[in-house]
């Protein structure tokens, strides 16, 4: 399962005041999800789970959704995401996550840490 990528872009000539080193931004990767089918929270990895028929994505954290492109965060946030009734917090603070970056709130929240444990239970 491929992890969604991003690629960094110097912008020549435009230097951080604070630093003085040049400014990079984070370039979205294209719309990768054409042919959406589901995304889902796997509890196991505490990940997000995206999978259309190009290939399923995996997203570390929450801070993911800002590589995506524009039309797939607009993609992911009208449809549920999939869980076990149990872990349901944790996925929808990955739905919040999308609202805030489509409100453009790029800060996002991190994602409380709810992977199972050995035991099958959530880790605190």
């Amino acid at each position: 399962m491929k992890y969604t990528q991003s690629y960094l872009n110097k912008n020549r000539g435009v230097y951080d005041r604070h630093t003085g080193k040049t400014v990079k931004s984070v370039v979205s990767p294209p719309s990768v999800l054409k042919n959406f089918k589901f995304w889902a929270y796997d509890p196991k990895m505490g990940e997000g789970i995206t999978d259309a028929e190009e290939a399923p994505y995996r997203l570390a954290n929450t801070h993911d959704l800002i590589n995506y492109h524009e039309e797939d965060l607009h993609v992911l946030s009208k449809n549920q995401i999939q869980t076990n009734e149990k872990y349901e917090i944790c996925a929808k603070s990955w739905t919040g996550a999308i609202a805030n970056v489509l409100a453009g709130k790029l800060v996002v929240n991190s994602v409380p840490d709810c992977r199972e444990d050995v035991a099958g239970g959530a880790s605190r």
